[in-house]
């Protein structure tokens, strides 16, 4: 069985198994998290909060080129903090950062054409601050627009012959929308709709690992669009604590980057390159506890 199988079994296995144990923890306690005050007098799941959170999600990544196309697929995990705070009135900031890492597969080709697969170590760093409006709808259901600035780092540690390390850096601009309601005295639920206008990067080519000669470079992204949907349904352990389950799928495209040269140690012209267009997709869990204040 391929190593991108096993990764995949793995990561529907551990989603199956978090599904199972939420499930289970909302059978034998289903009184927590209920109040005697009225639903509107418990903070709504869009007010002020600090949140920590496990990632689990798996890994689609793929080269636009001619075949056999590079590409990493696999199941990454990782750790999200993400804090909301309201300034006055309506106006809100909110800004969250992920750090990811572990393992996919790597299944493509040499330089000279020859197939390769191996294992891939990889680091992920994203951080987002976005600001916008609250607008209440009834007693219990907001709805927030909002706009701001995100980056996304991307260190992946090729191995195996012909293996080199590519750090991947890129800026954007989300533009979103967030719907939020208070279902009962123990469950909020959200969805979470954001365009992403990726204005390009930088790409790190450690090219003196696969031939020390080399001097290493450094070549650009590519401009391009995606979109991040997430669904934070939440559960009141009390009027202040949550337990957030938010599922969430996220596509962005990298741009094709301009041509950059390459040189030899000594400085001397050695080839031209150019880093492919190419589309990424997220698709998983986070899970963890929510403070509202």
């Amino acid at each position: 069985m391929s190593n991108v199988r096993v990764n995949c079994h793995y990561f529907v296995l551990n989603i199956c198994s978090l599904i199972i144990l939420v499930g289970c923890f909302f059978f034998i306690f289903p009184s927590i998290g209920r109040s005697d005050q009225p639903s509107e007098e418990i903070h709504i799941e869009n007010g002020s909060y600090l949140s920590i959170a496990g990632n689990f999600f798996g890994v689609n990544y793929t080269e636009h080129i001619a075949p056999p196309t590079d590409g990493e697929y696999g199941a990454l995990g990782g750790v999200n903090i993400e804090a909301m705070t309201v300034i006055t009135g309506q106006w809100f900031v909110r800004g969250d950062g992920d750090f990811d890492f572990g393992s996919t597969q790597y299944i493509g080709a040499l330089l000279n054409g020859t197939p390769k697969t191996s294992a891939t170590n990889n680091v992920i760093l994203d951080g987002e601050l976005v600001s916008g409006f609250l607008f209440l709808i009834g007693k219990s259901t907001t709805l927030a627009p909002y706009a701001g600035f995100g980056s996304h780092f991307w260190h992946r540690g090729l191995t195996g012959t012909g293996s080199y390390t590519e750090r991947y850096l890129f800026f954007y601009l989300p533009i979103g929308l967030r719907f939020e309601t208070r279902l009962t005295e123990d469950f909020s639920f959200g969805l979470d709709v954001a365009f992403r206008w990726n204005l390009g990067g930088t790409i790190w080519a450690y090219l003196s690992q696969l031939y020390p000669p080399d001097k290493d470079a450094t070549g650009t992204l590519g401009p391009a669009v995606g979109f991040k949907i997430q669904a934070p349904l939440v559960y009141w352990l009390g009027p202040s604590i949550g337990l957030r389950l938010v599922p969430f799928f996220e596509y962005f495209d990298i741009g094709q980057g301009n041509s950059f040269p390459t040189y030899f140690a000594t400085g001397a012209f050695d080839q031209t390159l150019q880093e492919p267009s190419s589309t990424t997709y997220f698709y998983g869990v986070r899970l963890g506890l929510a403070y509202y204040f």
